[in-house]
């Protein structure tokens, strides 16, 4: 590149500085950007199937995210159907009991074509049951499933660590990154 066209402090093969730190604020914008994109594809993090199979007139996959102070239930009708739209508008209902607590019934909500979703906080862990009843024009089925619910969580939040690291970065670099001064002039 000839010196007249390269900007001033880019040494021969060097990226300029604000290309660098371009590229480091990008890197946390896409992890936070894709993380979501990547859950939505495997329904939730730490998602257990709790039932397959039929149930009254409907075929069912049950998924569960069993944890203290976060019950998140999922109900795919026709799960083969790979995302299409059942030719019925179900009514979910889902309840949890444990002795003498009882969450729910709460009213689940379509999340895609063939998916409802609730959420529900037990506040112990323990051997729970849950409820699902559903009802529609091709008739009512209910479930019964017992569900362990694990204490609170431990673990690290990767996606939030390495975006607040990416963004903390390219600051601590402006702030102390070296300076050429140019020569001042005779």
């Amino acid at each position: 590149m000839p010196p007249s066209v390269r900007p001033k402090g880019v040494a021969d093969g060097a990226l300029p500085p604000f290309l660098i730190l371009a590229a480091a604020c990008a890197l946390p914008l896409l992890l936070i950007i894709a993380a979501p994109q990547a859950r939505a594809h495997s329904r939730h993090e730490g998602s257990v199937e709790i039932f397959r199979g039929a149930a009254g007139p409907y075929d069912l996959l049950v998924e569960a995210v069993p944890s203290v102070g976060f019950l998140e239930v999922t109900v795919v009708f026709e799960p083969g159907a790979s995302g299409a739209a059942p030719p019925y508008e179900p009514r979910v209902l889902v309840s949890a009991m444990r002795g003498g607590e009882r969450l729910g019934p709460a009213s689940a909500v379509r999340v895609a074509p063939n998916e409802y979703a609730v959420v529900l906080a037990p506040q112990s862990a323990g051997e729970w049951s849950l409820l699902i009843a559903i009802d529609s024009e091709e008739g009512s089925a209910s479930l019964d499933v017992p569900l362990a619910i694990a204490g609170p969580s431990a673990s690290v939040p990767w996606t939030a660590i390495a975006a607040g690291i990416g963004l903390v970065l390219p600051i601590l670099w402006l702030i102390f990154a070296p300076r050429k001064r140019a020569p001042r002039p005779a």
